[in-house]
Parts: C-alpha cells; structure tokens; sequence
C-alpha cells in the first residue's frame, strides 16, 4: 500500500492521524484531516475516526484526541459522582443534562475546553468512564441496567395515563433526540392529533361508534 526510501520504514495511518489531531489542539475538521494527510485515502481516515474510542466527534465533522479535554483525577470522581447520583433518583441521566450539571458544578472544567461541544465532552466522559456506566448514544446509566433512548420514552409512557404531543416534544429535546412512536403506541393510544392515553383509561363510545 505504500513506497518508502528505506526499508525499515513502517507506515501507520493511525498514528499520522492521531499525531495530526494533537499537534492542531483545538477539534479539527475532518476536510482539514483529509488535506493535511492526503497520502491516506479519505475512506480510511474516515474509517480510522469512527472505529478508534479516541478520536472524539465534536459535531459538525469535527474530531480531536481524547487528551484535548483537560480532566484530573479530581474531576472524573466529581462526574462520577454527579452520574451516581442522578442514576440513583431516576436510572439515568442524558448526556445533555449531564454536561448542564457540569456547567452549573464546576464551570472551570467547561471553561478549560472551551473549544469542546457538549457532544465531544459528553463521549469524552464516555472515554474515560466507560467502564464504570453504561452509555447508550446520549443515555448513561448503571451497567448492571443498561437503558436505551427507545427505553426513556416507554418508560414516560407507562408513568403516564395522560400526555401531551407537547410534552413528548419537550422530553425528546431534552433528551436530543427523535420521538420513539412505536414504543409509546405499545403502551397508549393517541386519541386526537394532540393527546395521548394509557389503553387502561381509553373510553370507547360504543353505541357512536356503531352509529
């Protein structure tokens, strides 16, 4: 795949792109990557970005090494804590709300990565803490309880007999994300275009029904 001068010459993609991304120190735009390091094709540094843990998505095509977030020993234990804490009131926490409680806590580690999006610092956590939560897309949660999106909004759903289609829109911004309708059609019924019903408290008007 590739001509050296010397023999004892090794290629290693991995390495180019990674020392890429730390030399640059703020996320880098997968364009950028690709220019930078035009002697790769742009199918394998893709590849290279999505199946290696390190090299962070910072959204809009922008990557960055994992070292770009600058977290201490102190700081991974106060997160932890913040997940332990959330996970023990009500199984999970989403990203989202995570990288909020963050900003609120302890703002300095916001402040330190100024150039990280709540994506990037939310997979950066992922990276570093992965072995002790669950993360499933923007839900984290207890490894011995693994919970996925399609699971928050059953469990909405089950927890109430009355919604809104406003208040499912609300959950799934909070929690980034679409609307799972096949999930709460198992649970409950929609009986206008606005509101919801569990099928334990659907009325069915029999004799209009019949008319």
């Amino acid at each position: 795949y590739y001509i050296s001068k010397d023999s004892c010459i090794v290629a290693d993609p991995y390495e180019e792109i990674k020392c890429c991304l730390k030399e640059y120190l703020i996320p880098m735009d997968s364009k950028k990557i690709c220019q930078d390091l035009s002697h790769i094709p742009q199918k394998k540094i893709m590849q290279i970005l999505g199946m290696n843990s390190e090299f962070i998505n910072n959204g809009k095509s922008a990557y960055f090494f994992v070292d770009l977030v600058h977290f201490s020993e102190e700081d991974l234990k106060n997160i932890s804590d913040l997940i332990d804490t959330e996970v023990g009131i009500k199984k999970f926490i989403s990203g989202n709300e995570l990288i909020d409680i963050i900003h609120i806590k302890y703002p300095y580690i916001i402040d330190n990565n100024a150039s990280i999006s709540s994506l990037g610092m939310r997979d950066a956590i992922k990276y570093h803490l992965g072995n002790r939560f669950s993360f499933n897309g923007n839900i984290i949660s207890s490894q011995s309880n693994d919970i996925y999106m399609a699971n928050v909004f059953e469990n909405f759903a089950r927890d109430h007999d009355s919604f809104s289609l406003a208040e499912l829109n609300l959950l799934a911004t909070e929690m980034n994300s679409t609307i799972y309708f096949e999930e709460i059609y198992n649970i409950c019924l929609r009986i206008n275009q606005e509101q919801f019903v569990s099928k334990e408290r659907a009325c069915f008007r029999v004799q209009e029904t019949d008319a």
